[in-house]
């Protein structure tokens, strides 16, 4: 069996399609990884912005 890491086709398979959402008060930052085993690629997408006060 394979080991499950991030660089490994079998680790971005089963850990990479992943949300992670992050509040530290004036900063939000939203993360989307994905991957696509029929093309062998993998993204992300970060999306994110600073609170005015």
């Amino acid at each position: 069996m394979e080991r499950a890491t991030a660089n490994t086709r079998y680790g971005l398979k089963n850990n990479w399609n992943s949300l992670s959402f992050m509040d530290k008060g004036n900063i939000v930052l939203l993360n989307r990884g994905i991957y696509d085993g029929d093309n062998n690629k993998a993204i992300i997408k970060i999306t994110g912005f600073v609170r005015k006060k």
